[in-house]
């Protein structure tokens, strides 16, 4: 009996000396001068029917933009990234990213759409698009880029 009451109590002291030494752990949100920025405007199309060239994509498709919290705050080390939405409009996407004179990485990414797919103006297909993801390197604050960017690829044939 008394050596189920020391252990007990030596379990009681252990208990009581590691609980008490963990430290709370607190974040802070990283700073992002969003004052510095590049404007990128993409021209987004797709191969949606037989003729030959590139169609806009559906308007209203929607992207996901982001530049890593590292590119933008020599202090932060991490993965974490300042992210924005924005929808396509006739075939183009225009946003504005924060940037620095040292240059960001933009991030594009997008999940699809179905569109169908047209041979004379008559449907065939009904069809799933991927956008195959893009990052574009050194953006600098001030900056206007414009591209032509048909990176859409057939994921699915739904019908």
């Amino acid at each position: 009996m008394k050596m189920t009451t020391k252990i007990a109590a030596l379990l009681f002291v252990a208990v009581a000396l590691f609980s008490s030494c963990e430290k709370e752990i607190t974040t802070s949100a990283v700073a992002v001068d969003e004052t510095q920025t590049a404007t990128m405007k993409l021209y987004v199309k797709a191969d949606m029917n037989n003729i030959i060239g590139l169609d806009n994509i559906p308007n209203n498709t929607v992207f996901n933009i982001s530049v890593p919290l590292n590119d933008l705050n020599d202090d932060f080390y991490g993965d974490g990234r300042w992210s924005t939405t924005v929808q396509s409009n006739n075939g183009v996407i225009e946003f504005n990213v924060p940037a620095n004179a040292d240059g960001v990485t933009v991030y594009v990414d997008m999940v699809g759409f179905e569109s169908d797919y047209t041979d004379g103006g008559v449907v065939t297909q009904k069809r799933f698009y991927e956008y195959n993801g893009v990052f574009f390197g050194i953006i600098t604050a001030s900056n206007n880029v414009e591209v032509i960017y048909p990176s859409f690829t057939v994921l699915n044939i739904l019908n």
